[in-house]
């Protein structure tokens, strides 16, 4: 039973069904499998209480209603953060709105960040606004298709889909610099790779999709080191990338496979295939509890995804959930969090267990990030420009 008290945050102001400004707060219906079918109880010794209800403040009296309380939504102490609680469930909340095609987001102590693709080559977006929605600031605009994102204490790195660069920009706002070009062309007009960003230490390391190559540098652009270089429009096309004892742990998206290579240079190995017709590339990947997490999908007619981890050790690879067309995934270091083509944002213990669905019925969820109390991700909302969302919902 949870019995952490949860700061409440609080939430825009709408009129008559409409909201002010993009940063007002806009319920989106989800679901949730329920909690055990019977009732809670505070303390021990305390009384059985009627599924759905609980003794919270260990009075003797079974008074809480954990189906609807938004302070105590489906255990004692579970906040809502502000938006209402549904069958035991915490409903999500779109705390921007009217983007064009978001793609990945961070978090800091204060500020959600996210990239926007645009509606074509050089519309995008660097954008930033409070949890909460307010204090919308678009810290770069008319960007080269952004895509990877990470945050240092002062500035934020993105990296463009197109042609590979590496960008900063400060957090409070200012010029934006190109520290890393690495010279690639990209002469496919309509070609946009899928780039993932990592810091590790004083490093930065991001991909280029496209040309089939994966880069490390310093955090002020010095530094640089190509660490992978396949040809472009081979069996490789790296997209998101996360470290792990010296190893910066590839995910491909040309094959269902995880690659690994140090983090100085050195060696690069494919440390996981899977020769599985169900799935046909591997994208989304995270580091938890020593091991590595990835997300496998297939496209196509009955599209189909997985989230597996992968013990390096000993390369035990195992099958967690599955989940149609399984997108985005993340960890916060207890729990993995992932999104599926089917519109659901999903969560499970390292071990599989505990596995819920904590929103459903979203536009193309991507580009999950997570701090101690929230999980937010982009709502892409492919085809539909100005119909994409920055989402948050309770952990």
């Amino acid at each position: 039973m949870l019995r952490s008290t949860v700061l409440r945050i609080s939430v825009g102001v709408c009129a008559l069904g409409s909201c002010i400004a993009a940063s007002c707060l806009v319920e989106v219906p989800q679901s949730r499998p329920a909690g055990s079918g019977g009732g809670d109880t505070g303390s021990a010794g305390g009384p059985v209480c009627s599924a759905g209800t609980a003794d919270c403040n260990d009075d003797g009296v079974c008074e809480t209603d954990l189906v609807n309380d938004p302070n105590n939504c489906g255990a004692c102490g579970h906040d809502c953060l502000g938006t209402s609680c549904a069958q035991r469930a915490c409903q999500a909340v779109a705390i921007r709105t009217n983007l064009t095609y978001p793609h990945l987001v961070a978090v800091d102590d204060d500020y959600v960040y996210w990239t926007e693709g645009g509606a074509g080559f050089g519309a995008g977006v660097v954008g930033r606004c409070s949890k909460t929605g307010s204090d919308p600031t678009e810290l770069v605009s008319q960007a080269n298709k952004p895509r990877g994102i990470a945050l240092t204490d002062d500035f934020v790195y993105w990296t463009d889909g197109k042609n590979g660069k590496l960008h900063r920009v400060p957090k409070a706002g200012g010029n934006d610099e190109v520290l890393v070009d690495p010279q690639w062309e990209n002469t496919a007009s309509g070609a946009i790779g899928d780039s993932g960003a990592v810091i590790a230490g004083q490093r930065i390391y991001w991909t280029h999709p496209l040309a089939g190559e994966v880069y490390g540098a310093d955090l002020d652009g010095g530094g640089v080191v190509t660490l992978v270089d396949e040809p472009p429009g081979g069996d490789f096309e790296p997209q998101h990338v996360a470290v792990l004892d010296g190893f910066l742990y590839i995910a491909n998206r040309a094959a269902p496979e995880v690659r690994r290579v140090p983090i100085e240079g050195g060696t690069v190995e494919i440390i996981a295939s899977v020769s599985d017709p169900s799935v046909n590339y591997s994208a989304g990947i995270a580091v938890a509890g020593g091991a590595v997490f990835v997300r496998e999908t297939r496209w196509g007619p009955g599209e189909y995804g997985r989230v597996a981890r992968l013990q390096p050790q000993g390369l035990a690879w195992t099958v967690l959930a599955s989940t149609p067309g399984a997108v985005a995934l993340a960890s916060d270091g207890n729990t993995i969090f992932w999104s599926g083509a089917d519109g659901t944002l999903s969560r499970a213990g390292l071990d599989g267990s505990d596995t819920r669905v904590l929103a459903a019925g979203q536009a193309n969820p991507t580009g999950i990030a997570e701090d101690e109390d929230a999980v937010y991700w982009a709502n892409r909302a492919i085809g539909a420009p100005k119909t994409g969302a920055i989402m948050r919902v309770a952990k």
